[in-house]
């Protein structure tokens, strides 16, 4: 596979993200809010997506195949609780889809931006190109429409 092992890191912190709320309901630690805790779960997943540059890493196809593996676990593990895991599955369609949109419009991949308190435009390493505002611009479209469509899943689905 040609992951790298950041990519890696990544993977096996959201396995990780994923799988906790499981343990905690098995030991019954937390139990009054264990369905707060599995809302964290899936949410830290779609705001990843649409907040930091851990969208680049989906132009892997392998990378893209594991996130994909992710949902479904998290649809195992919480199938009692479909809402969810729809709303992770339609944010990463989403983002998927307003890249590619953006690969054609703009003949290069977008540079999503870390979503913070003044956000500045940086070098890009992995693009091998300085970011710009069209980039931005993705960002913020990517992250008001993913986290609004998210919810609105939640609360259509629930």
């Amino acid at each position: 596979m040609n992951i790298k092992k950041k990519d890696w890191l990544i993977i096996i912190a959201f396995i990780l993200i994923t799988i906790i709320p499981l343990i905690f309901g098995l030991f019954q630690w937390g139990q009054n809010n264990y369905s707060l805790i599995v809302f964290f779960a899936v949410f830290i997943p779609i705001y990843s997506t649409h907040s930091t540059p851990i969208g680049l890493r989906f132009r892997n196809k392998y990378f893209s195949a594991i996130w994909i593996l992710i949902i479904a676990l998290n649809g195992v593990l919480y199938h009692k609780i479909v809402h969810l895991w729809i709303s992770m599955i339609a944010s990463f369609i989403f983002y998927n889809l307003l890249r590619l949109l953006f690969k054609s419009i703009n003949k290069e991949d977008p540079i999503p931006i870390f979503v913070k308190p003044g956000a500045r435009l940086d070098y890009n390493t992995i693009e091998n190109r300085m970011e710009n505002k069209i980039d931005g611009l993705f960002t913020m479209i990517s992250f008001f429409c993913g986290l609004f469509l998210s919810v609105f899943i939640l609360m259509l689905t629930k």
